[in-house]
């Protein structure tokens, strides 16, 4: 995943005191589902907006691989038995991308279409777009809020059923 991926931690009270009602492996099950749900139709966004930008000078095959490579790192709990859920969004390089028959390693000028770089003939400097890091920012708020959101109602859920998934 590139450096440039989407980390989203969530800090809310009400969610955290349910989620603490949960068993240890229940509590975890539920936030990488919720996770998978809630972040899959971003991942297809953030694809849609790499395939639909407008550059001078990449071909098409470019950002159809990137937007091909774009895609979620399965969650996985970082730090200890209390640790963090975390997953990103972001795009995956080499062959090793989910559609590499799209992608096929073309995806690896991302960082210099997204961060810019400096032009060795000319000297100058061709300024990077940054629609990853547009797109997170614009979207980062909506993700936590609807993470949140899901993550209570199925707690709420399994919490009725007596904390059995």
């Amino acid at each position: 995943m590139s450096a440039t991926a989407v980390k989203i931690k969530l800090e809310d009270a009400e969610l955290r005191r349910t989620l603490e009602r949960l068993p240890i492996n229940v509590n975890e099950a539920l936030r990488k589902r919720v996770f998978r749900k809630v972040l899959k139709p971003y991942v297809g966004d953030l694809g849609r907006k790499w395939l639909m930008a407008r550059f001078r000078g990449p071909s098409m095959k470019h950002r159809l691989a990137i937007s091909a490579a774009t895609e979620m790192t399965s969650p996985r709990r970082m730090r200890g038995q209390a640790g963090v859920i975390a997953a990103q969004i972001g795009v995956r390089y080499g062959r090793k991308a989910k559609n590499s028959s799209v992608a096929k390693g073309r995806q690896r000028v991302f960082h210099l279409l997204e961060s810019g770089f400096k032009h060795k003939a000319s000297g100058g400097r061709v300024a990077g777009r940054f629609i990853s890091y547009r797109w997170a920012l614009f979207n980062v708020q909506k993700i936590m809020r609807e993470l949140s959101a899901e993550a209570l109602l199925e707690a709420k859920k399994l919490l009725s059923k007596g904390g059995k998934p």
